[in-house]
């Protein structure tokens, strides 16, 4: 912004300046860690989320009390478990997407490379406001391997 006036020479005003006006959102989006330990023994699992917007007799989503993810596999990429998730959230939640990162842990949980990770740990994130939490609890169900 620029401000200028007649006759205020001398005055502090009176220089030019530059004015930066920063506006910041407050919204904190939902984030959650998924940790896989044992990674790449040929698990498979289900997560199970709770709707907490359940109504009881209600038709469509709103009477789906209980929400299964179909088959996350262990040695999965961020994005493929995200992919599986986010079906929940646009089904549940008028379309609001997730995305997800990777840190590839060992059992003093501190990052290393992939091949010698003992554990993985996703950070799903909600890419969209969404009124009140996404879900009131949830489940891991493990289908097979040794993974957990």
């Amino acid at each position: 912004m620029e401000f200028e006036k007649e006759d205020s020479t001398g005055h502090h005003h009176a220089n030019k300046e530059v004015q930066l006006l920063e506006i910041t959102n407050d919204i904190t989006y939902e984030e959650f860690d998924i940790t896989v330990a044992n990674p790449n023994k040929g698990g498979r699992y289900q997560i199970v989320l709770t709707n907490p917007n359940y109504v009881e007799g209600a038709r469509g989503w709103a009477g789906k009390r209980l929400w299964a993810s179909d088959f996350i596999y262990d040695h999965w990429e961020d994005w493929r478990m995200c992919w599986k998730l986010q079906h929940y959230y646009i089904n549940l939640h008028a379309g609001s997407r997730c995305s997800s990162t990777i840190k590839y842990m060992n059992n003093n949980d501190e990052e290393v490379s992939k091949g010698s990770a003992t554990k993985w740990v996703y950070r799903v994130k909600v890419r969209g406001a969404i009124n009140g939490p996404g879900f009131s609890a949830w489940t891991i169900i493990q289908d097979r391997g040794a993974s957990s």
